[in-house]
């Protein structure tokens, strides 16, 4: 869950809090005459409690799950952060023990109250407070020039490995193609929801390996598919020049799916079944397409 939903989730919880209590402070101190008044505001004060406790048992989840992915020491606020938090279970339970059960201890209830909407209050201007006032001073790594002295292939391999493997499939990042700057956006969006876990040089390198790594696959990929041409030209002049003379397929202008089809239909009509190789029939087909690139682009 990105930092900005948790910390609006934590204002909704406080805002509610803060509705309970004084709802409870009106019952409790300026009862209404009105018996059906007074049923209302307590049915009010029993939805908005629900709501609060729905609100922090999601919160105080998502604070489990991402204390347990820290990978460096917490820090002071952090620490205070999680005692507030595990504060406010015993207050909450004292609470719906008294009101279920220990009704002679209702007097207590005023002060629970408080004490639980005080610890969430501080709790949340530690959380949502800091993440409003401080999002824009959050490090975005960008690669400037200066940088390439400290920038280390091997290191960002290993953080991407460290950092980006504990949250998705490593097969999901080496898929994507993306520009320079698309590799920056999506860096600096990780940091931002695994904060304090990655820092400033970190993503750099992380940036600058992702970067490097799809270099490599594109240049990789150009040489299979220049490979692929050659076996698909080899391809054409044994099998094809059986039938029919080259010329008509170097003069014809088709697309790759119209080559697809006309593929096809002469592994069909020769009758073999082995006439082509799955791999010899895509190297066909690349070399086709890529003449017929050719002659569109030489047309232009």
């Amino acid at each position: 869950m990105s930092p900005i939903i948790t910390s609006i989730a934590g204002l909704a919880a406080t805002l509610t809090g803060a509705c309970a209590m004084l709802l409870m402070l009106e019952l409790r101190g300026n009862p209404r005459k009105d018996s059906k008044a007074n049923q209302r505001l307590i049915r009010a004060h029993k939805v908005t409690g629900y709501i609060f406790i729905v609100f922090f048992i999601v919160i105080f989840a998502v604070m489990l799950s991402k204390a347990g992915t820290y990978q460096e020491e917490f820090s002071s606020r952090t620490i205070l952060h999680i005692s507030l938090a595990l504060l406010v279970i015993p207050l909450l339970l004292f609470k719906i023990l008294i009101i279920r059960r220990f009704r002679r201890f209702e007097k207590q209830i005023p002060g629970i109250g408080l004490a639980v909407f005080l610890a969430l209050f501080l709790l949340n201007s530690m959380t949502a407070g800091y993440y409003f006032l401080h999002e824009s001073d959050i490090d975005r790594p960008s690669l400037s020039e200066e940088d390439a002295a400290v920038l280390d292939e091997k290191k960002g391999q290993k953080l991407v490995a460290q950092k980006c493997g504990k949250c998705h499939a490593l097969e999901r990042i080496f898929k994507a193609l993306k520009t320079d700057q698309g590799w920056t956006e999506i860096v600096n969006r990780m940091i931002s929801f695994d904060t304090p876990n990655i820092s400033e040089s970190q993503g750099k390198q992380i940036v600058n390996y992702l970067i490097i790594q799809q270099k490599r696959r594109e240049k990789l990929a150009a040489e299979a598919s220049g490979a692929s041409v050659k076996i698909g030209r080899n391809m054409v002049e044994q099998k094809c020049s059986f039938c029919h003379g080259l010329d008509r397929l170097y003069m014809v202008n088709k697309t790759r799916e119209e080559w697809v089809r006309t593929v096809e239909n002469m592994i069909g009509y020769s009758e073999q079944a082995d006439f082509l190789s799955p791999h010899e029939k895509e190297a066909v087909i690349e070399f086709l397409s890529s003449l017929s690139s050719s002659r569109s682009e030489g047309a232009k």
